[in-house]
């Protein structure tokens, strides 16, 4: 039986790109909520920038679902772009690194610690 249509990796990409605008789209109403003051310091190109920077890092560390990339996010913003490499948060990174640990559950209890230890 012959394939009624066939999805080509040109359409899988296209359909990639429009998520992440949706994404960004969310994520930016989001930072402006919650992040006011930075976000109107940063300015909208910026904050574009950290989104797409901090999405990309997330994936490094398996964390893919938009909660869990979002929270992602927020750290980078909250605590420093480059929290997951800073000395200074080195037991975030021993978390992100633990592959034996669900991205939720991860993502949990880098919340739950943070405020007991920054």
């Amino acid at each position: 039986m012959p394939a009624l249509f066939k999805i080509r990796e040109d359409h899988v990409a296209a359909f990639d790109r429009y998520m992440f605008k949706k994404f960004e789209k969310r994520m930016l109403e989001h930072l402006a909520k919650v992040f006011p003051e930075k976000f109107q310091a940063m300015g909208l190109q910026e904050a574009r920038r950290i989104i797409r920077k901090g999405h990309n890092k997330a994936f490094r560390y398996r964390i893919t679902t938009e909660r869990n990339v979002s929270l992602f996010i927020d750290l980078t913003i909250g605590l420093d772009q480059e929290f997951d490499t800073a000395e200074k948060y080195a037991w975030i990174r021993e978390i992100l690194d633990n592959k034996n640990r669900a991205e939720n559950n991860r993502m949990d209890e880098i919340f739950f610690l943070l405020p007991y230890r920054t």
